[in-house]
């Protein structure tokens, strides 16, 4: 990670706003779909003049058939405020924005928007004032700034017709590998929405699945070979057990060569270890954090694996992604958090580029933020 420069920014104030912004099609998984996201935007600034944005969302509605703590109500602007200046202003007001980013402050709260995006802007504060690209300040060098991206529509509940054409497009633009949602009751089911795929896409394009905690390691087998039998093998099964369920992760490891990607159902880094240990994992999963990324690679560098990035919030986790070495692909779902964006990530012939501007190169259209605009 590049030190530090001596640029003085110090932290002046930091303005919220909250957004309602659609999704852009019905997404989910096989215990959930929903179609807004609510975003807590933060812009912070120094006292020379630099601007930092960052971002924490919240599903807004949708349909949850199983307990889930990121689907909880966003407070008001107003009561984010509040909270600014009671809980984060006393440390950060200035403050040099080098200090802050740099200080541990229990920066992994995957629940907590607002912690999330004065994270989000920090990092890019901290890029801007060394004059950076934020993939360059976490150690990248000018040359390293593309990782190979997957297309995932997050699908679940859409038809079969849309599913098809959403991943020949994808094929079309040069992406060489998707992943599909599975996790249906009836395996049947999960079959004719791979089958479909792998028809549009294929042989060539690599295809993987997640369940979202849907099997047991018995199911998990038994699912696995049922595709494979009817001729949809797969490259990688992605969270197929409760992230607890140790001893399911332990017979995957011990009876099986199933290759296994996980966990997004753990919000610390330090929580992966005991699921590390049981030798199931192919390839860690990072969450969608650069805070969680830099322990994370830490973790599967010391097991010896590689990492895929899960989707992140208008793809800002191409930074990270650029940065670590360990990391070999990053998710693209494609969802109109894009549209947000005055130049949003680009992608190349089925890469992830990382914009080459100070910072994290994200800033978010106004007439959007008007439109999309819900204080309450």
């Amino acid at each position: 990670m590049t030190k530090p420069s001596t640029s003085p920014a110090r932290i002046e104030r930091c303005e919220i706003r909250k957004i309602r912004l659609p999704v852009g099609r019905r997404i989910g998984d096989n215990m959930c779909w929903f179609e807004f996201f609510n975003v807590c935007v933060v812009r912070l600034f120094t006292h020379d003049g630099l601007e930092g944005w960052g971002f924490g969302e919240k599903v807004y509605g949708g349909q949850f058939l199983k307990e889930a703590s990121w689907n909880r109500p966003m407070p008001s602007v107003q009561e984010m405020q509040l909270t600014y200046e009671q809980e984060y202003a006393p440390d950060l007001k200035n403050e040099s924005v080098f200090s802050a980013v740099h200080r541990s402050a229990a920066p992994w709260k995957q629940d907590n928007h607002l912690a999330n995006a004065l994270r989000f802007a920090l990092w890019d504060l901290a890029a801007k004032a060394s004059g950076l690209p934020l993939y360059r300040y976490l150690g990248a060098k000018k040359d390293e700034n593309r990782v190979m991206a997957y297309a995932s529509a997050c699908e679940f509940h859409m038809s079969l017709d849309w599913v098809r054409e959403f991943y020949r497009q994808k094929v079309a633009e040069g992406f060489r590998a998707v992943k599909i949602k599975v996790g249906h009751p009836d395996p049947r089911v999960d079959l004719e929405r791979l089958q479909a795929v792998r028809t549009v896409i294929g042989a060539q394009t690599g295809l993987a699945a997640d369940a979202n905690q849907a099997w047991t390691a018995q199911e998990t087998i038994d699912r696995l070979r049922f595709f494979t039998t009817e001729g949809v093998p797969l490259d990688y099964i992605e969270d197929p057990l409760p992230s607890d369920d140790l001893e399911g992760f332990r017979v995957l490891a011990r009876e099986t060569d199933i290759r296994v990607v996980g966990h997004d159902y753990i919000n610390r880094p330090a929580n992966l270890l005991p699921l590390l240990e049981t030798r199931a994992l192919w390839k860690l999963r990072f969450r969608d954090s650069v805070d969680y990324a830099l322990e994370a690679a830490s973790l599967a560098q010391a097991h010896g694996l590689g990492a895929i990035f899960c989707n992140t919030f208008a793809e800002v986790g191409i930074h990270a992604a650029c940065a670590l070495s360990c990391v070999e692909r990053i998710e693209f779902a494609d969802i109109a958090w894009n549209n947000l964006m005055e130049t949003p990530v680009q992608l190349e012939d089925g890469w992830m580029v990382a914009p080459n501007r100070p910072g994290h190169g994200l800033v978010p259209r106004p007439d959007r933020m008007e439109e999309w605009n819900c204080p309450d």
